[in-house]
């Protein structure tokens, strides 16, 4: 674990109004405010999303696992099956699972600005049907989506990472747990 004792700067509550890009505004409000360190918080309603919902393996490079996953055998079956086949390697980065809805769903989110980089994780959900993820590209909102930011002390910032192939936050004055 890395981490930065930080401390509230400044408080922005934001309202996206009904047709609004979220995305594409958030960022746009987090350079023309200057936010490199900050979490957020929206609730409301999104017209359609892309989300990304989980990784189609949980399985990284130089991971080894039996390869029997995803196969419908009998428990017999499987100890033969695995029994046959070498460990298998799966690579970086993981294949996303990708969802997109075009008909209007509730959503409560959380997100973090690191070095300008808007990172957006919500649940959004329509009657029975709930899907928690990675708000990723468009999202828009339906009637209104408002929210509370807090731009934290410290400096924060996103590399990519080789060997996880995704970008990760970094923090200045870092400090790693024992």
């Amino acid at each position: 674990m890395i981490y930065q004792e930080s401390s509230v700067k400044r408080t922005f509550n934001i309202c996206f109004s009904h047709g609004e890009d979220v995305l594409s505004s958030l960022k746009e409000f987090c350079r023309e405010k200057n936010l490199e360190n900050a979490i957020f918080f929206l609730i409301g309603a999104l017209k359609n999303a892309n989300i990304v919902t989980g990784p189609k393996t949980c399985l990284l490079k130089n991971q080894r696992f039996l390869a029997c996953e995803n196969v419908p055998f009998s428990r017999h079956e499987i100890k033969d099956f695995v029994a046959s086949h070498n460990e298998v390697v799966r690579t970086t980065p993981p294949e996303p699972v990708k969802q997109y809805f075009n008909d209007c769903r509730e959503i409560v989110a959380i997100g973090t600005v690191a070095g300008g980089e808007i990172h957006l994780h919500a649940s959004v959900g329509r009657e029975k049907d709930a899907w928690t993820g990675c708000v990723r590209e468009r999202a828009t909102a339906y009637l209104v989506v408002e929210g509370v930011v807090l731009e934290l002390t410290g400096h924060a910032w996103r590399e990519m990472d080789k060997d996880l192939g995704i970008k990760t936050p970094h923090y200045g004055d870092l400090a790693i747990s024992p």
